[in-house]
């Protein structure tokens, strides 16, 4: 079985290298990885540079010209790769062991049916108190879908980490006004398209968390606004059978992870998240680009 490593990058100097020094050592079992792709997105920094620096004969970086956003970048890969398996990454992101890539792989070599698997992203310890209450939530929400039987959406539906058969994304193109709701897209996406889709608990990848209140507010606006987005491309109904997660199943972890929290922390998410449902809606723009919280770039 083939694999390729796609990394959508804009201005990523500072992470790039240390992932692919991450990648270049991943254990490789009933697979090979083939060639391992870097999309500069209209870069304005060393990125590309440093790719470059490596010369290793597996690893090559694709220029883009001008800045035309992830989604774009990652269709040009949808339609160009040849691999029987497909696998990205943000370029933002620490692998946290050499078999990350060997977990995602996994499923595909057991069944055929599997489309799409997604590995479990998890927040680098907090710096900041900012970080700390956006890492609060991220345990609570994590919390409450642990408390779920089965539901997959909720865990293979984060664009940091996942893989995608070629019998999916060869025919798989992500429209560019969807955003940063591109990961939940996929998902259903591949659902809608009777794909099998599997979460790889063992392939974790660790992120930083916004750590100042505008990058955190930045963000979570285009989240909340995520959802308008794919009920408005796969409709109510269809969307609403994977929302499973209700209030009350919400609320019981949410208080569950504030009892092992200091208070000021939960009090400090608590008003982070009424200014993002206070403050206007984010308004994507038609390429699907957005502007970068950048304090989640220090990896």
């Amino acid at each position: 079985m083939t694999v390729t490593v796609a990394i959508p990058a804009h201005n990523e100097e500072k992470n790039i290298g240390q992932l692919l020094h991450a990648l270049l050592s991943q254990e490789q079992d009933d697979f090979r990885i083939s060639e391992i792709v870097v999309i500069s997105d209209g870069s304005t920094d060393g990125t590309a540079e440093v790719v470059r620096s490596l010369r290793h004969p597996s690893v090559r970086v694709i220029q883009g010209a001008g800045r035309l956003g992830k989604i774009v970048r990652m269709n040009e890969m949808f339609a160009s790769s040849p691999a029987d398996v497909l696998v990205m990454f943000d370029a933002d992101v620490r692998l946290e062991h050499s078999r990350v890539i060997a977990h995602l792989v996994r499923p595909f070599l057991e069944d055929g049916a599997v489309g799409l698997v997604g590995g479990y992203d998890v927040p680098l310890d907090a710096r900041t108190f900012v970080e700390q209450c956006a890492n609060f939530g991220v345990r609570a929400w994590s919390a409450a879908v642990d408390s779920l039987e089965h539901n997959p959406k909720y865990r293979c539906a984060s664009g940091r980490v996942r893989a995608f058969s070629r019998a999916f994304y060869k025919d798989l193109r992500v429209p560019p006004e969807i955003g940063s709701g591109e990961d939940t897209y996929c998902f259903y996406r591949a659902t809608a398209d009777r794909h099998r889709v599997v979460f790889a608990p063992r392939a974790v990848v660790r992120f930083r968390s916004p750590s100042t209140a505008a990058d955190y507010l930045k963000q979570m606006r285009r989240f909340l606004r995520e959802h308008e987005m794919i009920v408005r491309e796969f409709g109510t109904a269809f969307v609403a059978r994977y929302e499973t997660l209700n209030v009350t199943t919400r609320l019981r972890a949410f208080f569950r992870e504030a009892a092992q929290t200091p208070a000021h922390v939960v009090l400090g998410f608590a008003v982070l998240q009424l200014l993002a449902h206070a403050l206007p809606g984010f308004r994507p723009s038609k390429t699907g680009t957005w502007e970068i919280s950048t304090s989640t770039k220090n990896v």
